[in-house]
C-alpha cells in the first residue's frame, strides 16, 4: 500500500510541474509575447488564490474573476485567441489531468482488494476534484454536498465522458452498498439516481461501462419504489428501458451505420443514447412508441456490482447468480422480472476417459458456469464423440446419454429459472379479440373430457429474444413450454426495430404483409451452396434444383479446404450477387461458409434474403478471443438479412439433411391461395369486430374456436421441421439450431397456383 501511494504522490509531482501549470498561463485575446506568458506564471501564490476554486459555470462558485486562466473557460478564448500555443496548452492540460484520474482510479481499487472502502471512496473525491477545479496544484478537496450540487447542476464533464462517468458510477455504486453505514458520507438517494443517469448518458460511448451503468439503473428501478422519482414516465419502463440498454449496445452503432440516409436511423439513435439529462425522458418515452407488436423478451444473468447489490438488498438470500427477465412491446405496459438462482446444476454428466480432442468454448464469461456447468460438459464429451473412431453402436448408445442429460437440463431448468414466470417467454394471442372464446372453449374441454392437449398450436404471435452474452449458448427454445413457440433471437432491441423498419412492405398489398408483421420471401426464388464431400448432401439438392428449379453450385469441400480463394474471383462475385438478389440463401456444408465470402463482404450488402447456414457451428457467437463478438449470423443480420437459421454447435450431417429438407418443404409446400386467404382473413377480422354477433354466428357455423393452424411462416415451418427430425435423430443436433432475426412470412408472387 505504501509503494502504491509513494508512486503517485511521485506521478503526481511529476505531473504538477511548472509546464504543465496552467495557472496564468493562457493567452489573453490580445497579443501575448512569449516574456508577458513567463511573467504571467511567476505570479505569488498569494495572487492565484484570489480566484475561487471553482468554475461559475457550474453554477456553485462566485463568478471567474479571470476567465483566460479558469480551466473550464479557458478552452473558449484559447480557441477565440487562434494561439496554438494556448491550442497546445489545452491538449497537454487534457492528458495530464486524464493520467491523474487513472492514477487515482487505480489506487482506490488497490484499497478496495485490501477493504479499506472508505480510503477508496476518498480516492473518488479527489477524483472529482481533479476533473472539475480550475487548478490542481494547490492542495484541495471536495465534499460529498459538493458531488451533490454538480449532479443536481448537470455537469458533464463532457472533456472526460468516460473518466466522469466511471467516477460517478463507483460513487453511486458505493452510497447503495453502504447505505447504512457510517464509515463512508454516501450520496443521497436522488443524487445517485441523477448521478447514474448522468453516468448512463456519459458513458453512451464506452460499451462494457454502459452496460454495467444500465444495469444498475434498471435493478433500482425493478426492485423498490424507494428509488424511483416522482416523474411521468412509470418506473416499469426505465427498469426495462435500462435493461435492454445493458444487452447488445456494441450491435446498436453498427446496426446504424449500415444506412446513413434512414431518417428512422437518426431518431433511434437518439432514443437509444440521448446526448442529455434532458433529453432523457423523453426518449424513454419515444423508445416504447417505436417498438412492434410482437413480444420482445430481454434476458440476463447478474453477477458482480448487480449481484452484490442485490444480495445487499436482500440479505438472506444466498445465491450469487440472478436472472433478469424484461418484456415489452407496442401499447403494453413492460413487464420486468428479477428472480435469484439458488438451484446449481451439478455435473451429472461423467467423462470418458478413452475419448480425447480439443473444444473451444464459445464463452468468456463464467456466471453460466456457476450454475450450469454440466451444459459444457455435455457439448465438450460430444465434440470428443464427433472426433473419435468409436463403433457406430457405442457411439450412438453414448450420445443418447448425452441427450437425455440435455432434455433433463433444459427441463429442470424451466421450473427452477422461470418458475410461474415461464408465461412470460410466450408471445401475445394473434387476436386479442378471440382471447374469451378461446378461454371459454378451454373451460367447455375441461368440463367435457378433463383433456387439453398442451402441445395444441394454440394462434400466438412470434417472439424475439434478446439475450445477453452469459446466456447466447443457453438453447431457450427447446424448452418444454417453448417447443412449439416460434422464437427468433435478435443482438439488440435497437436492431430489432432497425431491422423491421428496413424490411417493411406496404400494408396495401395483402399477398405479402402478414398483419402481424412485415417481411416476405417466396421460398422459390432460393440460391444454394453446397461446400461438402458428403454425396448424400449433394444428391439431395440436385433433385430439389431439378424439381424445383432451384440455381446453385456444390464445390468439393476436400479439394478447396485449404485454399477456398482457388475458387475464382467469378465464383466470389457470383456469390455476392446472389445472396443481394435472392429470397433465400441456403448454405450446406463445413462450417459457416465465410471461408468462400469474407465478413467484409457480407456486411457491405445493402440487400440480403433470409439464410439458411447448415453447418457446424455455423451460429457460434465467439465472445471470447476480444471484446468485439464475432459470428456469421451477426454478419448477415449486418447485410440486411431478416432471418438466419444456423446451428450453435457441432451437428451431425444426417440429421442437417433431415431437418433442411423437411424445412423446405413445409415452406414450399405453403400454397399461394392459403397466404392470401389468410391475410385477407384477418384484415377482415378488423371489420368483423365492429359486428361481434355476426362474426361469432360465422364462427359456430364454420365450427371455428378462434384458433388458427395454417403455418404460412418462417418460424413455424421451422418447429415442424425441428419435430420431424427430433423424432428420428439426436436431440442435442436439433437443440443447437436456431433462428436469429426477425418474423419472415411466405409469400408466393412466384407461385403457380
Amino acid at each position: 500500500m505504501k509503494s502504491s501511494r509513494d508512486f503517485y504522490i511521485k506521478a503526481k509531482t511529476t505531473l504538477n510541474k511548472d509546464v504543465w501549470n496552467n495557472t496564468k498561463c493562457l493567452p489573453k485575446p490580445e497579443i501575448m509575447d512569449t516574456d508577458d506568458m513567463k511573467k504571467s506564471r511567476e505570479l505569488p501564490k498569494s495572487e492565484m488564490s484570489k480566484n475561487p476554486q471553482f468554475c461559475c459555470a457550474f453554477g456553485i462558485s462566485g463568478a471567474c474573476e479571470y476567465a483566460e486562466d479558469c480551466w473550464h473557460c479557458g478552452p473558449s478564448i484559447s480557441e477565440k485567441s487562434l494561439f496554438l500555443n494556448a491550442s497546445i496548452h489545452m491538449k497537454w492540460e487534457y492528458i495530464r489531468r486524464r493520467h491523474m484520474v487513472r492514477l487515482l482510479t487505480r489506487l482506490g481499487k488497490y484499497c478496495k482488494l485490501q477493504g479499506k472502502n472508505a480510503k477508496e471512496y476518498s480516492y473518488l473525491l479527489e477524483s472529482v476534484c481533479v476533473l472539475v477545479c480550475r487548478s490542481t496544484f494547490c492542495k484541495q478537496s471536495v465534499s460529498t454536498t459538493f458531488v451533490e450540487k454538480l449532479v443536481s447542476k448537470g455537469v458533464m464533464g463532457d472533456a472526460y465522458g468516460v473518466e466522469h462517468a466511471l467516477v460517478m458510477y463507483k460513487m453511486c455504486y458505493y452510497s447503495l452498498i453502504y447505505k447504512d453505514s457510517r464509515e463512508v458520507d454516501k450520496l443521497s438517494m436522488e443524487s445517485v439516481m441523477l448521478g447514474l443517469k448522468l453516468a448512463f448518458i456519459l458513458s453512451r460511448e464506452f460499451r462494457k461501462l454502459h452496460e454495467k451503468v444500465s444495469r444498475l439503473l434498471a435493478v433500482m428501478y425493478a426492485y423498490s419504489e424507494d428509488y424511483s422519482t416522482p416523474e411521468r414516465v412509470s418506473g416499469s419502463r426505465y427498469a426495462s428501458y435500462f435493461h435492454q440498454s445493458s444487452i447488445g449496445s456494441y450491435f446498436n452503432s453498427f446496426f446504424f451505420s449500415q444506412d446513413q440516409n434512414l431518417i428512422l436511423v437518426d431518431d433511434l439513435r437518439e432514443v437509444l443514447a440521448p446526448r442529455s439529462l434532458t433529453m432523457l425522458e423523453t426518449s424513454v418515452s419515444k423508445f416504447f412508441d417505436m417498438l412492434p407488436e410482437i413480444s420482445i423478451l430481454c434476458i440476463s444473468m447478474l453477477d458482480g456490482d448487480s449481484e452484490k447489490l442485490l444480495k445487499h438488498l436482500l440479505p438472506r438470500s444466498s445465491t450469487s447468480v440472478w436472472i433478469m427477465i424484461s418484456k415489452m412491446s407496442l401499447n403494453r405496459r413492460p413487464m420486468l422480472v428479477i428472480r435469484p438462482i439458488c438451484e446449481v446444476f451439478e455435473d451429472i454428466v461423467k467423462a470418458n476417459p478413452s475419448l480425447v480432442g480439443n473444444w473451444s468454448c464459445p464463452w468468456a464469461h463464467k456466471v453460466f458456469d456457476k450454475i450450469a456447468p454440466c451444459l459444457r460438459r455435455i457439448l465438450e464429451e460430444d465434440n470428443k464423440l464427433v472426433q473419435s473412431k468409436m463403433e457406430s453402436q457405442k457411439m450412438k448408445k453414448a450420445r443418447r446419454i448425452l441427450d437425455k442429460n440435455l432434455r433433463d437440463l433444459l427441463r429442470d431448468m424451466e421450473g427452477k429459472w422461470f418458475g410461474s414466470w415461464i408465461h412470460l417467454l410466450c408471445g401475445e394471442w394473434s387476436d386479442n379479440q378471440d382471447f374469451d372464446a378461446t378461454v371459454e372453449e378451454i373451460k367447455n374441454r375441461l368440463t367435457k373430457d378433463a383433456l387439453v392437449d398442451k402441445n395444441e398450436k394454440l394462434c400466438k404471435k412470434p417472439v424475439i429474444l434478446v439475450l445477453d452474452n452469459d446466456i447466447q449458448m443457453f438453447p431457450i427454445e427447446n424448452m418444454p413450454l417453448l417447443i412449439n413457440k416460434e422464437i427468433y433471437r435478435m443482438p439488440s432491441v435497437g436492431g430489432i426495430i432497425w431491422s423491421i423498419s428496413k424490411h417493411k412492405r406496404s400494408a396495401e398489398d395483402k399477398t405479402v404483409v402478414d398483419p402481424w408483421d412485415q417481411t416476405a420471401i417466396d421460398p422459390r426464388n432460393c440460391y444454394y451452396l453446397i461446400y461438402t464431400d458428403t454425396e448424400d448432401t449433394k444428391k439431395c439438392f440436385e433433385k430439389w434444383s431439378k424439381t424445383y428449379e432451384f440455381k446453385g453450385r456444390c464445390i468439393d469441400w476436400s479439394k478447396s479446404r485449404d485454399a477456398p480463394e482457388t475458387l475464382g474471383v467469378d465464383t466470389l462475385s457470383k456469390l455476392r450477387d446472389e445472396l443481394k438478389t435472392r429470397d433465400l440463401f441456403v448454405y450446406m456444408g463445413h462450417g459457416d461458409g465465410r471461408k468462400l465470402i469474407q465478413a467484409e463482404e457480407i456486411r457491405k450488402m445493402d440487400s440480403c434474403g433470409a439464410v439458411f447456414l447448415i453447418g457446424c457451428s455455423s451460429g457460434y457467437i465467439n465472445y471470447s478471443k476480444s471484446s468485439v463478438p464475432d459470428g456469421a449470423p451477426l454478419d448477415y443480420l449486418l447485410g440486411n438479412s431478416p432471418a438466419i437459421v444456423a446451428n450453435m454447435w457441432v451437428v451431425s450431417i444426417g440429421c442437417m439433411n433431415l431437418f433442411t429438407t423437411e424445412l423446405l418443404q413445409t415452406l414450399i409446400d405453403t400454397k399461394l391461395a392459403e397466404v392470401v386467404a389468410c391475410n385477407q382473413a384477418a384484415y377482415e377480422k378488423v371489420d368483423d369486430n365492429k359486428n361481434p354477433n355476426k362474426r361469432k354466428a360465422e364462427d359456430e357455423d364454420n365450427g371455428s374456436t378462434g384458433l388458427c393452424i395454417h403455418k404460412r411462416n418462417l418460424g413455424s415451418s421451422f418447429i415442424k421441421a425441428r419435430e420431424i427430425a427430433g423424432r428420428n435423430k439426436s436431440y442435442k443436433d436439433i437443440a443447437a439450431t436456431v433462428v436469429y432475426g426477425v418474423p419472415v412470412y411466405i409469400t408466393g408472387n412466384n407461385v403457380n397456383t
